[in-house]
This record gives structure tokens, C-alpha cells and sequence, in this order.
């Protein structure tokens, strides 16, 4: 029986495919995205919404929410964001995988507040136990 993998996509298109491509030799790996990749992994399509009266979320709200509904089937939930991370909840299965420390200070002034949001919830997922990958 293989391991199911729940994969939440990064920004950056050429490491969802090289990463994807690899774990789908040894698990049943499905990915939870916003577009079609180009990988021969199984993907869920979820549309990516704008709401204009919760702009902290511009349109993250549906795939935090398609996060926690699909991450129940299975059996290891990879993220990308420890906002996402946080708000999925189910730790024992999760791994996260961070470019990076978001540091608030060096990112433009319309960014900050996603990156003091995203650096509080990865020291929480830290404090909890999840895998961090960098």
C-alpha cells in the first residue's frame, strides 16, 4: 500500500514539477492547486478566487479551506506557507517545506504583514514538532 501525499504547490512552477515528478514513483501523490501544472501527477483544481472584502486573504480563503477538507484522505499533507500549515491543522502528518526565514524588515511595506504573519506561525509549527524542510 503506498503512502498518500496531499501536495500544496509553490510559486515557483519548476520545483512543483521536479518535486512532484519524483515523489509520485514511490506514493500516491495528489496535488491541491490553483492551475494545471506540467507533471503526470494527479491534480485537484480549485479556482482561485479574489474576495474583495477580505483582502488579507485575496483569495487564499478557498484553498486553506480545500486544505482542510482533503488533507483528511490522506496521509501526508505537504505545505508550503506555515500560515497555511497552521490554519490546516492535523500536525502529525504534516511537513512543511520554507524557502527561506521571512524576515518582515527586507520585504516592501505591502508584504509585511504576510511575512510577520507567515514568521509567527512557523515558529509555532517548530514549537509543535512539524518536519521543516528548507
Amino acid at each position: 500500500m503506498q503512502i498518500k501525499v496531499l501536495f500544496i504547490p509553490h510559486a515557483v512552477e519548476h520545483y512543483n514539477i521536479g518535486l512532484s515528478e519524483e515523489l509520485k514513483k514511490s506514493t500516491k501523490l495528489i496535488l491541491l492547486t490553483t492551475k494545471r501544472l506540467e507533471t503526470k501527477a494527479k491534480q485537484i483544481i480549485i479556482p482561485a478566487l479574489q474576495f474583495q472584502l477580505l483582502e488579507d486573504y485575496s483569495g487564499r480563503l478557498l484553498r486553506k479551506i480545500s486544505i482542510v477538507i482533503f488533507q483528511k484522505f490522506h496521509d501526508v499533507i505537504h505545505v508550503n506557507t506555515a500560515s497555511e500549515g497552521l490554519f490546516a491543522g492535523n500536525f502529525n502528518k504534516m511537513v512543511l517545506t520554507e524557502h527561506g526565514w521571512p524576515d518582515p524588515r527586507f520585504v516592501e511595506t505591502h508584504e509585511r504583514k504576510f511575512y510577520e504573519k507567515e514568521q509567527m506561525a512557523l515558529l509555532q509549527l517548530h514549537k509543535m514538532g512539524v518536519p521543516i524542510v528548507t
